[in-house]
């Protein structure tokens, strides 16, 4: 995901197929979100402070394995598109082999075709370069689970208020 534009303060949230919650602290409004798969099957989508930011976000794919009724932070899906906001998403499977086991390729690609997004071959995704750049890119060892037991009790603190 892209943010190009970025002003004022706030704070993102994201969850990963895994069903684990990030949020980052960014130093403004997010105003881009486009051409984004979002599959996950724990976890919530846009809990925080979503409603402070100029989010502009549009031909996206939400998926959730639990329910077709995702929540936009507080908002319906109908709600969060009345306030201008994924016009062109959907709330549907995107039809991938077995994300279980992640295998994100399509069975189809009718959903795909809808939000303009173009399939590519995700297992060349990745970092290049020598292998002092790609040693950059590594995350330590722990680093993950600390993040997931931040954001696991934040979202617990969430859906008790």
């Amino acid at each position: 995901m892209a943010f190009p534009a970025v002003q004022g303060t706030g704070v993102v949230s994201s969850t990963n197929t895994a069903g684990t919650t990030h949020t980052v602290d960014l130093p403004g409004s997010i105003q881009a979100g486009e051409l984004l798969l979002i599959f996950f099957d724990k976890g919530s989508l846009m809990i925080n402070n979503w409603h402070k930011f100029n989010l502009l976000t549009d031909y996206n794919c939400y998926w959730d394995t639990r329910s077709s009724d995702i929540k936009f932070g507080d908002k319906s899906f109908s709600d969060w598109q009345k306030s201008g906001k994924d016009q062109h998403s959907l709330i549907t499977d995107p039809l991938f082999v077995d994300p279980s086991a992640f295998d994100f390729r399509f069975k189809k690609l009718s959903v795909a075709k809808k939000i303009k997004f173009t399939p590519f071959d995700y297992s060349e995704a990745g970092v290049y370069g020598s292998e002092e750049w790609k040693k950059l890119a590594l995350m330590e060892t722990g680093l993950a689970e600390k993040f997931d037991n931040i954001f696991e009790s934040m979202e617990k603190g969430v859906k008790g208020k």
